[in-house]
């Protein structure tokens, strides 16, 4: 779910970056991006069956951040601005609350390794 999320904001950062919004715009480009690299790393990590947890709590560091940072500026912001960075509250709350139940359920449990596909019955 972060990847889609860093992606997310990463654009919303370009977008807000064009309405000269350079303290949000920064902060959703350089936060999304470190999401979208640590799931990537997470991803590598929980395919060669080692902890994810670093991982997880880097994505929903950044996402908290990204989504304190754009309901700060809220109440400053009118018109598509606006909506732009409430999306952007929206969506960062619900990936560091993923985040932090992953983490509280125990993490990703790794991939099975060395178990054959059972024999397809005749």
């Amino acid at each position: 779910m972060v990847i889609p999320y860093g992606a997310a904001s990463v654009a919303a950062g370009i977008a807000l970056f064009f309405l000269n919004l350079t303290n949000l715009a920064g902060t959703a480009l350089v936060a999304g991006a470190t999401a979208l690299a640590a799931s990537v790393l997470s991803l590598q990590e929980w395919k060669s069956g080692s902890d994810t947890k670093l991982y997880t709590l880097t994505s929903a560091a950044c996402a908290g951040f990204v989504g304190y940072t754009a309901a700060t500026s809220l109440s400053a912001l009118k018109g598509a601005p606006y909506w732009l960075a409430a999306v952007l509250v929206a969506l960062s709350a619900a990936a560091a609350a993923f985040c932090l139940y992953n983490v509280a359920a125990g993490g990703n449990p790794p991939p099975k390794k060395g178990k054959a596909a059972p024999a397809a019955q005749q």
